[in-house]
């Protein structure tokens, strides 16, 4: 069994025997990278399980990101259940749907929604802004303003704290600051950011800015793997016993 059915069959079976609703989100991710679809699940008992909203939010959104028709509709209809509470993060995640959903020539009229939803405090609608200013997308390229809107917005969302990371790694629009991008990796990677568990892990791993320290990569490598890292498995595969 490659790694990729052992990780698959791993989560099925945490789930199936443990009830753990943090079996789910791991095992839909690792079924997203193979494009696969597992149908002996009863996601209905799964979507039961989840204690709170932004757990149930984590897995509609692994369900969305997987790409299947039924998964899409199933994850859309969990959001929209939550965006009905009023909550900013699904409300959020429902509007970037919609953006996505529209042809290209009609995104642009998704802007003042996303603008009001940052004012409102939400980070992930920060983020979406940056990343159309930071390209000019339905706006004037404003590689600065992207920029502040990313550090107002890293503070509460890792993926945002990613980004910021790769702008100073780069020097872009800011002053090239190599350990304060670590800082951020490690930050999200804390926060559970799948991406940045596996850039922290890849870098100790091959000595990218740091020293080479596989016992130091592993913890990393190992947390990323477990929420179906595909990349992070295959090195954990490939790697000598510690």
């Amino acid at each position: 069994m490659d790694e990729t059915k052992r990780a698959v069959a791993h989560f099925s079976i945490c789930f199936r025997d443990h009830n753990d609703a943090q079996c789910i989100v791991p095992l839909i991710n690792m079924l997203s990278r193979q494009k696969l679809v597992v149908t002996t699940i009863d996601y209905d008992k799964a979507e039961a399980l989840f204690k709170n909203d932004d757990e149930l939010l984590a897995y509609a959104k692994a369900l969305i990101d997987h790409g299947d028709v039924d998964y899409y509709a199933r994850g859309k209809a969990i959001i929209g259940r939550l965006a009905s509470k009023g909550g900013l993060p699904a409300l959020t995640l429902q509007h970037h749907l919609q953006y996505q959903e529209l042809p290209k020539e009609k995104r642009c009229t998704t802007v003042p929604r996303f603008e009001e939803l940052a004012r409102l405090g939400s980070p992930p609608a920060m983020r979406e802004l940056a990343l159309m200013k930071d390209d000019g997308t339905c706006m004037p390229q404003d590689t600065a303003a992207a920029t502040a809107l990313l550090e107002k917005a890293a503070p509460l969302d890792p993926m945002a704290k990613g980004i910021l990371a790769v702008r100073l790694f780069e020097g872009k629009s800011m002053e090239r600051d190599r350990d304060r991008a670590f800082e951020l990796l490690a930050e999200a990677a804390d926060a559970g950011d799948e991406y940045a568990l596996f850039q922290i892990g890849y870098a100790y791993w091959v000595g990218n800015y740091v020293g080479m320290d596989r016992e130091e990569a592993r913890p990393y490598l190992e947390r990323a793997a477990a929420m179906g890292h595909l990349t992070a498995a295959e090195i954990l595969a490939k790697a000598p016993p510690p």
